[in-house]
């Protein structure tokens, strides 16, 4: 990475001081250890246990990986890959090509071309990046299957949202239902933010009354699947699950307009929760 940076940083239409400060600041960010001092660690510790070895850096071998969370990491993924949108456009030559960070897809009008290609592309990753290809995110199918990319199913003239989003939009309405109303939830309830959420927050003022929190915050859930779908071509999805899947909280909710793009509360829970 500090290689491809420097060869890169000669270009940079800025005065050579300031090329000499923007360098430093990169080495520092690149060569330092976030593990070493150990960080201090808070919250639920056996949540830690969760998270895969191949995503953290505690099970990297010295020199290997980068923190991610903060503007750097993305930046930094894009100067790296940049060696391999180089690659593919201009010694490949390959004409449908389009990546986001570490997602990517490559279009030939052939099976053969496609497989040459992956072949390839997995070779310059290990040679030059020393990076490779998942073994199981790896996928060759006709462009009329769909591609599973950024959160949608493209298809050459049309997008739509996966159906595990709109099954956990399900889980969650059910659950709220289930809440509010006293109803036993036929979902398994969602975990982590709304659990540490309800241990601090009363949902009810009254049997079948939400709080004003509880309002904004199923009104924050619901529309943030909203704002997943309106990605796509989903306008008669959005009007389905406001008309048939809200069902009884329904009542608390209104469409922004005939767009169907989000939800707002209505005026009446509002000035009399």
């Amino acid at each position: 990475m500090l290689a491809i940076w420097r060869k890169a940083l000669p270009r940079l239409p800025h005065p050579v001081a300031l090329r000499r400060c923007l360098d430093q600041v990169v080495t520092a960010v690149l060569t330092q250890d976030p593990t070493s001092p150990a960080p201090y660690r808070s919250g639920d510790r056996g949540l830690l246990a969760t998270i895969p070895p191949h995503k953290s850096l505690f099970h990297t071998p010295p020199g290997v990986g980068m923190p991610i969370g903060s503007l750097t990491s993305q930046f930094f993924a894009n100067v790296y890959l940049n060696e391999l949108d180089q690659f593919i456009k201009h010694t490949l030559r390959v004409p449908g090509y389009v990546r986001y960070v570490d997602d990517f897809v490559l279009l030939a009008d052939d099976t053969q071309t496609l497989v040459r290609w992956q072949r390839e592309v997995d070779a310059f990753l290990q040679t030059r990046l020393r990076l490779s290809l998942h073994p199981r995110k790896t996928v060759m199918q006709r462009a009329s299957q769909g591609a599973d990319f950024l959160g949608c199913i493209v298809f050459p003239h049309h997008r739509l949202p996966r159906a595990r989003s709109l099954r956990a939009l399900r889980r969650r309405l059910d659950w709220m239902r289930a809440v509010i109303f006293n109803t036993e939830p036929q979902r398994a309830p969602p975990g982590g933010a709304w659990q540490r959420w309800l241990r601090n927050h009363s949902p009810l003022t009254a049997p079948g009354v939400p709080s004003a929190p509880m309002l904004n915050r199923m009104l924050a859930t619901i529309n943030s699947y909203y704002g997943v779908f309106c990605n796509a071509d989903t306008w008669r999805l959005r009007k389905h699950v406001y008309h048939r899947e809200l069902g009884e909280l329904k009542r608390f909710f209104l469409p922004s307009g005939a767009g169907y793009e989000c939800l707002k509360i209505k005026t009446a829970w509002l000035q009399n929760p």
